[in-house]
Parts: C-alpha cells; sequence; structure tokens
C-alpha cells in the first residue's frame, strides 16, 4: 500500500476576504442555528486549467475542500460549526456547516442555492440577517465558487465603502 499526502491545489487567490453569517433552520431539530460562509471579491485569482484569471465578479465559496491557516483559523473561531465532514450528496468532503444543537450536516446547496437561503437573499429581510466581516488577509481556497444575490451585495457594499 503506498502512502499518498494531500497536495493542496488551491484555485482561489485573494489579497482578502470575507466572512458572511447569517442563520438558518436546522432540517432535523428544527432549531435556529448559525452558518458562515467566505465570499472573495471582485478581481480574486481563479484558476482553471492552466491558466489564472481575475474575476469579474465577488463569488462565494462552496464546497470548500482546502482553506490555508489563517483564514481558516479564522473560520473556525467564528463558526466553530463549521468543520470538515464528508457530503454523500457530493461524495467528498469539505468545510461544511453543522447544526450547532443537533450537529446535522448542513449541505452547501441549500445554503448557497435555493432562493431565500441564509446566502441566497431575496428580501430586505433576508438582507438584513446577514453580518459581514472583511479580513484583509491572504486566502488560498481550493473550492467551487457561485455568483449571486450575496456576491453581488457584497460587492455593491465594498464599492461604498
Amino acid at each position: 500500500m503506498s502512502s499518498q499526502t494531500f497536495q493542496p491545489q488551491p484555485n482561489i487567490k485573494s489579497n482578502m476576504f470575507y466572512i458572511v453569517q447569517s442563520s438558518t433552520s436546522c432540517w432535523i431539530c428544527k432549531k435556529t442555528t448559525e452558518v458562515a460562509c467566505i465570499v472573495v471579491p471582485q478581481g480574486h485569482e481563479s484558476f482553471e486549467s492552466d491558466s489564472c484569471l481575475p474575476s469579474e465578479y465577488a463569488a462565494s465559496l462552496n464546497e470548500l475542500e482546502y482553506l490555508n491557516d489563517e483564514p481558516l483559523t479564522i473560520l473556525g473561531r467564528l463558526a466553530p460549526s463549521c468543520f470538515l465532514d464528508y457530503s454523500q450528496q457530493a461524495d467528498h468532503s469539505y468545510l461544511m456547516n453543522h447544526c450547532s444543537h443537533c450537529r446535522a450536516k448542513l449541505g452547501d446547496f441549500y445554503l448557497h442555492s435555493e432562493p431565500g437561503g441564509p446566502f441566497f437573499p431575496i428580501t430586505s429581510e433576508d438582507y438584513k440577517a446577514i453580518h459581514i466581516q472583511r479580513f484583509d488577509i491572504a486566502i488560498e481556497a481550493e473550492a467551487s465558487t457561485s455568483i449571486g444575490p450575496l456576491a453581488e451585495f457584497l460587492e455593491a457594499k465594498h464599492e461604498c465603502t
């Protein structure tokens, strides 16, 4: 049996990032629980195939498989219910939100892709429930990205500051 060492393949790099927090109802225990995600700004580097392209849009990171140490430490401190776990739906492990009450897995698809979900705001009330923290720290990640209302909201907010 050969021993293999995990070699991260970061496909996202930026000199800053946001941690976005909101809440949702757990699908198992029905209690309200905090959830978090990372968003990178417009201009972040996105590596696809052998090329590096600066992104025209802010993007939220989904199915986050690797995160460099300092952002990982910050995320762990601010969102202790977000940790590496296996998803049967995605068929791989990623940094996943969990219910703080019953530890149920809260998959990224529901949180990021369902209108009205915590990271897919559609009403003014949805937007008011979002808490944003900016970190001027370099980030490297291996993840999928999504551009949606949350990323657009952060991009507009960033332009105003």
